[in-house]
């Protein structure tokens, strides 16, 4: 992306958040679809919600932007409340941008007028769609139709609008859902930049974990209505809060371990334990990502008769995967390693521990929400029996 525009940015950061939600609940008959969501987003700041299909993600983008109203809870965007005790504040006034997963172009009008609708009565408008056309690397898409762009340049249209008004908070629905993945993953980054260029706050809901973990500077994954855990991306998947967030984003094994004093004790070798899991004592489930578990060739036959033996492999275009089983039928997601080449499925192989640092759940904790599907295949449960 290119393009000289910024915006003056005050040397003292407002106290107040972009978006401060307390309490949001919002139900469909006896369909529970927020339950109770409290979030913030700091000026600046990108977060990203994820969670699987119905997990409620939608619903709080629709009704930050007002196109429905919550049961209960509060809604604040730029200090002032647009929803709770005492009335709503329509779409309109609310000072939200929005981005859908389709674009939502008008089809008659050109990209220029496209970007200035929403800023028809500014005096002003020629010259802030020329300024927002460059943040979007299209200046001179202006007098085009929306048919005559890719898929691609219609989202950064679409971008170029949510952000004409200067809205508090700009909501992005999966818009890159639609797109292509190498498009997809240039737009990523684009997006990220012209947000940071236009000192915009946003939210972004995904399914897609890709999404979720690039574009975060704090991701909430959540489930079944609730936020599971809020936190910088590399802390949710480094530290996970629950079970679940530690198998839904990416791919844990939760293995058993007898933790005493900081450590856990695992059938693979002793793991340090950290934050909340390094107060755990005794019986428990350790996370163990494939990236901790290193494997080795092992012969055939009975001097090898404990070894593991490759059942799948998977390969997802920047690392290969394999899943691993004991003679107990215990299974484990490995890294494939510098001998990727010579294993194969049926192999048998040796485990070894890599030195970790991980986290790990006392019994009671252990149970994910009833009737949560993971995101993937491959980042199911896999829970020693």
């Amino acid at each position: 992306m290119s393009g000289s525009y910024r915006v003056p940015r005050d040397t003292a950061a407002p106290a107040l958040p972009a978006l401060r939600i307390a309490g949001l609940r919002r139900t469909y008959g006896s369909v529970v679809a927020v339950a109770g969501v409290d979030l913030e987003v700091r000026h600046g700041e990108m977060l990203t919600v994820l969670g699987p299909s119905g997990c409620g993600k939608t619903t709080v983008l629709r009704l930050v932007a007002g196109l429905e109203d919550p049961d209960a809870g509060t809604i604040e965007i730029g200090g002032r409340r647009v929803a709770g005790a005492g009335g709503s504040v329509p779409p309109e006034r609310r000072r939200v941008g929005m981005v859908f997963q389709d674009h939502a172009l008008f089809p008659h009008l050109t990209v220029a007028d496209n970007v200035a609708y929403g800023i028809r009565r500014d005096p002003d408008r020629s010259l802030r769609v020329a300024e927002l056309l460059e943040l979007v690397n299209l200046p001179d898409a202006g007098d085009r139709m929306p048919h005559e762009l890719s898929g691609g340049m219609q989202q950064r249209v679409a971008i170029a609008r949510a952000l004409a008004p200067r809205p508090d908070i700009v909501l992005l629905d999966e818009p890159f859902s639609n797109l292509d993945a190498a498009l997809r993953t240039q737009l990523r980054g684009d997006l990220r930049e012209i947000l940071r260029a236009a000192g915009a706050s946003g939210i972004l809901v995904t399914h897609d974990q890709d999404e979720a973990l690039t574009l975060g500077d704090r991701m909430a994954v959540m489930v079944r209505g609730r936020i599971e855990q809020c936190a910088p991306p590399e802390i949710v998947y480094g530290e996970p809060a629950t079970p679940f967030v530690a198998t839904f984003v990416g791919i844990g094994n939760l293995v058993h371990a007898d933790c005493r004093h900081g450590t856990g004790m695992t059938r693979l070798g002793p793991v340090r334990l950290v934050g909340a899991g390094g107060r755990v004592e005794g019986g428990a489930l350790a996370v163990i990502r494939p990236e901790h578990v290193e494997l080795e060739e092992a012969a055939d036959g009975p001097a090898e008769a404990g070894a593991w033996r490759i059942v799948r492999r998977r390969f997802t275009g920047s690392e290969i995967l394999l899943e691993v089983e004991a003679p107990d039928g215990v299974r484990l997601w490995c890294e494939a390693g510098p001998a990727v080449r010579r294993l194969r499925t049926g192999d048998a192989v040796r485990l070894r521990l890599r030195d970790v640092e991980t986290v790990a759940f006392a019994p009671a904790r252990t149970h994910q929400p009833s009737g949560v599907e993971p995101a993937r295949p491959e980042a199911e449960a896999l829970v020693e029996r």
